[in-house]
């Protein structure tokens, strides 16, 4: 797991991510004081962190996981 991952990071404006974990836990810990929040992601609960939200994520123990990123897409419609 890279260390930049362990540490305290942040998505950019309008990134989300989904952090699937195959085998094993993971905990996913916001580090804002405004929102705290601390999950333990394991297989079949995935976690969605927003953009802009300092957070961190730890290995408990042995873990296979992926993070899927996602940017959110703008569907314009021309109703004239």
């Amino acid at each position: 797991m890279p260390a930049l991952l362990r540490e305290r990071h942040i998505l950019p404006e309008s990134r989300y991510a989904y952090v699937h974990v195959l085998r094993g836990q993971l905990r996913y810990r916001t580090l804002d004081a405004v929102a705290a929040l601390e999950q333990i992601c394991v297989p079949g609960t995935p976690a969605l962190i927003p953009p802009r939200r300092p957070h961190s994520l730890e290995p408990l123990g042995t873990v296979l996981f992926y993070l899927a990123l996602l940017a959110p897409t703008t569907l314009a419609l021309d109703l004239a």
